[in-house]
């Protein structure tokens, strides 16, 4: 992850397809992703559905995503979510190469947080949707 990649959400999706087929060692693909309830960066997310979701999340200033693999009810299903506010982004780059403007890079890291804490909320009210239909 960083402010370069341009990987669109139906490619990483296929790649996410692809690798739930995929064996390594003795593991398919999906057991290297956090599982929500139990360990990695989702245990104490979706903790009101244990095993439900195998994923792995990645966020950056204004840059945030959660993908990964849902089973409910007997079925699997892959999704992506990507956020960014790629212009917001752009400015925190730039500032971060100007020393004469590190009190304006603090502030805007600031509301970065705030972005972040929201687009994060969104992906779980989205995800927790999916689970309850």
């Amino acid at each position: 992850l960083s402010s370069d990649t341009k990987i669109a959400a139906s490619h990483l999706l296929e790649i996410l397809k692809s690798l739930s087929m995929q064996q390594y060692k003795n593991n398919f693909g999906a057991s290297l992703f956090a599982v929500s309830g139990v360990e990695g960066t989702l245990t104490r997310k979706f903790r009101e559905y244990p095993l439900n979701i195998w994923g792995k999340t990645g966020t950056m200033y204004y840059i945030s995503a959660t993908a990964g693999y849902l089973y409910d009810k007997g079925n699997k299903y892959v999704f992506v979510i990507m956020a960014n506010n790629s212009n917001a982004r752009k400015e925190i780059d730039d500032l971060q190469l100007d020393r004469n403007k590190y009190e304006e890079y603090q502030d805007k890291i600031s509301e970065a947080g705030e972005w972040k804490d929201l687009a994060l909320e969104y992906q779980e009210e989205l995800i927790s949707k999916w689970l309850d239909n």
